[in-house]
This record gives C-alpha cells, sequence and structure tokens, in this order.
C-alpha cells in the first residue's frame, strides 16, 4: 500500500494507481513486473487480468514464489467507490507492506480497518 502526502483514510490510500518515483523503486528491488494475462510460470495470487490490472510485482526462485498484490496496480471502478475490488485480495493478505509517504505517522489501525471480503 501507498500512502501519500495527506492520506489518513483506507479509501484515499486504496485509490493511489501509481506510485512515487521512491515507491517504485521499491518495488522493482521486491519483484519483477509481470504480465498477468496467460501467465503459466509464476503463481498470480488471484488476480484475475480482466478485474485487477494486467500487471503484478512477483518474485521467485527455484524453491519459493511471491505475489505481491499492489493497491497502484490494480484499476478503480467508478461503480466501486468503496474499492471492495482491491479490498478483497489486501485484505485477506497476512502480510501488508505499507509505503509511507505522507510526511506523518502511519496509523497501524489503517489497514486493520480494511475489512476481508
Amino acid at each position: 500500500l501507498l500512502v501519500r502526502l495527506g492520506q489518513t483514510e483506507e479509501i484515499e490510500i486504496l485509490h493511489n494507481v501509481r506510485g512515487s518515483p521512491a515507491y517504485n523503486m521499491f518495488m522493482e528491488n521486491i519483484g519483477r513486473l509481470i504480465q498477468l494475462r496467460g501467465q503459466q510460470d509464476v503463481y498470480t495470487g488471484g488476480l484475475d487480468p480482466d478485474v485487477d490490472g494486467e500487471y503484478a510485482y512477483a518474485w521467485w526462485d527455484d524453491t519459493g514464489q511471491e505475489l505481491y498484490h499492489a493497491a497502484t496496480l490494480m484499476p478503480n471502478y467508478v461503480h466501486d467507490e468503496q474499492c471492495a475490488s482491491k479490498k478483497r485480495h489486501i485484505g485477506n493478505d497476512f502480510v501488508r507492506i505499507v509505503w509511507n509517504d505522507s510526511g506523518a505517522p502511519y496509523r497501524f489501525d489503517t489497514p486493520h480497518r480494511i475489512p476481508i471480503r
């Protein structure tokens, strides 16, 4: 999750569709940008390219794989003002990485308010 300047609410955070330069560099260092459509070699983490966006960051080696549910790569929909399509993935993740570009301390209860669907 990316928290931009002035963002304090989950919906503001989930609506981000672009990262800052520092956030993008961080994402490039934890994984590779993969195309989800037709992906056969890497676990896609339940992401559907027709709903959840065309790309995701993933890391893998010979023994394991990680797929990052990056809200910034998932589209926003006019009919989904509460970002339920993003929450259904992020809300079920056991680990959340929060990149805080807000300039203020991050409220750690923020991700706990994202309901699991």
